[in-house]
């Protein structure tokens, strides 16, 4: 059962209605359910999910992006080749160009730096991404 939250919740429904792509980072302490309000506000939503692997480079981190990406979308052809964020992100847009989903990334596990991350834009509005951090 989901309780409380509504404002949250509002403003998270809100960047879905927007005329383009929208970039939602929650950023707080650890356990407090941002992972949770994500989840619960877009379950009816088509949602590519990706964690990281605490501590690990940004090459693992890549190739581990890559196969949770493999595990979710498994008719897409990847370049398993990308050394960078903009390389790896850029394979998302042909999934896009498919269906709309709301991208949720635990950004603070994948790359110390969000700005790769936060780079990364779709001018479309097939595409929310949320970014948690604690």
């Amino acid at each position: 059962m989901f309780v409380g939250r509504a404002l949250e919740r509002k403003q998270l429904l809100a960047l879905r209605g927007g005329a383009s792509a929208n970039i939602a980072i929650l950023y707080g302490r650890r356990r407090v359910g941002k992972t949770f309000l994500v989840k619960e506000t877009y379950k009816a939503e088509r949602i590519l999910s990706f964690e990281g692997l605490e501590g690990q480079s940004k090459e693992k981190q890549i190739s581990n992006f890559l196969f949770q990406l493999r595990q979710q979308c498994p008719d897409a052809a990847l370049d398993y080749s990308a050394k960078t964020w903009s390389e790896t992100l850029k394979q998302l847009i042909p999934i896009l160009e498919k269906n709309s989903y709301v991208l949720f990334c635990l950004f603070s596990r994948i790359c110390g730096s969000t700005q790769e991350l936060v780079a990364f834009q779709v001018d479309d509005t097939r595409l929310l991404s949320a970014f948690l951090g604690s």
